[in-house]
């Protein structure tokens, strides 16, 4: 289904008490960009693709950087990873930054869209991430099947 994309304002850590049972969640707290219902057609199997992934993605603006305290508005962060998953299974996380998809810089969505949408199906795409201090490879293969 379609998605809008969300303005995060912040990452919270929520502790939930119920019947006596403690649970911690992390919720994404957003707002919704004023022209969510108009979608480009075209657009539409490019967005389906990256659902079936299980990623959403965002750039990083100033207001971001400043509330979930990075070093820089370098790269796109992850701000969610459907469990079970192909994104899931390949290692990526929510709050991982991703520098680079296939050796090539990504800062911004179009460049992210643009990488993903050269890829073939029953391709790998290699991406670069920053988690916590330090640079990870993870490929994720496209096709979830192993045939």
């Amino acid at each position: 289904g379609i998605k809008p994309e969300v303005q995060a304002i912040a990452i919270l850590q929520i502790e939930l008490i119920r019947n006596g049972n403690r649970k911690k969640v992390t919720v994404l707290l957003g707002e919704l960009p004023e022209q969510t219902a108009q979608k480009k057609p075209e657009a539409q199997e490019q967005k389906d693709f990256e659902d079936d992934l299980g990623l959403t993605v965002q750039e990083i603006t100033p207001t971001v950087q400043k509330r979930l305290g990075l070093d820089s508005t370098e790269g796109i962060i992850i701000t969610n990873v459907s469990r079970g998953s192909p994104a899931w299974n390949a290692g990526l996380r929510k709050t991982d930054i991703i520098i680079e998809l296939n050796k090539k810089e990504i800062n911004n969505i179009e460049q992210y869209k643009k990488v993903m949408s050269r890829a073939d199906k029953d391709d790998s795409i290699l991406f670069l991430v920053k988690r916590n201090s330090g640079t990870i490879y993870i490929a994720l293969k496209l096709n979830g099947n192993d045939n």
